[in-house]
């Protein structure tokens, strides 16, 4: 009954983590506007500020989390501590891109070097979410869960290119797909098919 309990409440944790990362680009656009398609960083300045930050810091938190629970293989630790504690950072250090002259930035930082630490911390997110997708969950015994993984990871790299259009498409290729790999890691669709190793 314990272990059952144990489990059920991994796949939910798996699946929300997925569904808040899969949400974020979206609600950025919806409440960011023109500024979104810039970025989804710039909306830090916009009417969006509260969901993004909001959401980052959930998704980190749950990262995090899940990380720590995942402590008998280090690859998982390594990777879901890394990807929780850059979102968080993600949201504590905001690009100044479009930052007011009269932002205030937590704990006095330079505007200058939180734009530094955003894109560092940037960066070692989507690198932790890609590892995780593309190397981490095809580990499983699932074939077609494995599949999924793969082509979810492929998507992922396409984004990258993206760049040079707009970095919001960047971001949502990146994350959309970590969100059907997730979500999809998050439920039993047949038996175990939703299962670590």
């Amino acid at each position: 009954m314990l272990r059952s309990g144990c489990e059920n409440y991994m796949y939910a944790h798996r699946a929300f983590i997925g569904l808040l990362g899969g949400l974020l680009p979206f609600i950025c656009f919806a409440l960011g506007g023109v500024t979104a398609w810039k970025s989804m960083s710039d909306t830090y300045w916009s009417a969006a500020l509260v969901p993004f930050v909001g959401v980052l810091c959930a998704a980190g938190f749950f990262l995090l989390v899940y990380g720590i629970f995942a402590y008998y293989d280090l690859r998982d630790l390594a990777v879901n501590v890394t990807a929780g504690v850059s979102a968080v950072c993600i949201a504590l250090f905001p690009t100044s891109s479009s930052m007011p002259e009269d932002a205030v930035i937590l704990l006095g930082v330079p505007p200058h070097i939180s734009n530094i630490l955003h894109y560092i911390f940037a960066i070692l997110f989507f690198a932790a979410l890609f590892i995780n997708v593309m190397f981490l969950f095809p580990l499983g015994k699932h074939r077609w869960a494995n599949y999924v993984y793969r082509v979810c990871g492929c998507f992922m790299l396409i984004g990258v290119p993206l760049v040079f259009v707009s970095i919001w498409l960047t971001e949502t290729f990146l994350l959309v797909p970590f969100s059907v790999a997730w979500i999809i890691k998050g439920r039993k669709l047949f038996y175990g098919f939703g299962a670590r190793r």
